[in-house]
């Protein structure tokens, strides 16, 4: 009897499944279960290789955890990032109009970090109001878009068309680092993001300004399947999320309401 029960202890302290569900069971969130089993599997897989220990995470699958969007930001937290980007203390005009150009384009037209860094002069087309975007997210390459440029953009991008000009710069790039004068590397990209988001006081990321701007779409009545063109989404279902993220925080605000 005793061998039996060291068997079925044994069993089930190998039984990855059950413990999962005794995870759920108890109240632990779908992203904690796989926070603490990608973590006991990293202490299984030393202790297979230093013991011989068998290891039982050894061809199972992590638990599925729903992929969490970054909160939107409101409309005056977009103001306020914006106003960040120009009063800054930048040393030149130059710089003051470049920063306000990149976070216009994150702002307004949705751009990932590497696409701003990718954006090549010829790219833009402030008459047409057209950004096109060339190898974005996506497998086989990245995906191709074209992105559209409000009246606000368009100011931002002319006043830094403007100084890009004055000081005569000509490499391909559409945002050209002083240092260099050639294009700007995501090195210096994540510094200007990170100047302006401290002076904004404001903690967003990158893609959060990106979800901002998808929000902002289905929020202005744009059909899901144009967002989803315009955000470079291969599947609706990216983009579909974005809007369930927005219904839930609108119950959320219902549930508020008192008289």
């Amino acid at each position: 009897m005793q061998g039996a029960g060291k068997a079925e202890l044994r069993a089930r302290m190998y039984s990855i499944e059950e413990w999962v569900v005794w995870n759920r069971k108890r109240g632990l969130s779908a992203v904690s279960t796989r926070t603490f089993w990608r973590g006991c599997e990293v202490f299984y897989r030393f202790l297979e290789r230093r013991d011989s220990i068998q290891n039982p995470f050894r061809g199972v699958k992590a638990p599925a955890a729903p992929a969490a969007l970054p909160k939107a930001r409101t409309a005056d937290e977009c103001r306020r990032i914006l106003s960040a980007a120009t009063n800054y203390p930048w040393k030149t005009e130059f710089l003051r109009t470049r920063a306000l150009a990149i976070f216009g384009v994150l702002i307004f037209a949705g751009l990932r970090r590497g696409e701003v860094t990718r954006l090549l002069f010829t790219d833009v087309n402030v008459e047409a109001g057209t950004l096109r975007i060339l190898r974005g997210k996506g497998r086989y390459g990245g995906k191709d878009r074209t992105a559209y440029i409000n009246e606000d953009l368009r100011r931002i991008l002319h006043a830094y068309l403007r100084e890009r000009a004055r000081m005569g710069y000509v490499c391909p790039e559409f945002f050209v680092s002083v240092k260099s004068g050639q294009g700007l590397s995501v090195h210096q990209f994540v510094r200007i993001f990170k100047d302006v988001r401290r002076a904004s006081g404001i903690r967003f990321s990158i893609h959060s300004l990106r979800h901002t701007f998808v929000t902002m779409l289905l929020q202005s009545g744009v059909p899901i399947h144009v967002a989803k063109e315009l955000a470079g989404h291969t599947d609706i279902n990216t983009t579909a999320g974005y809007l369930r993220v927005w219904d839930d925080e609108q119950r959320e605000q219902i549930r508020k309401l008192r008289l």
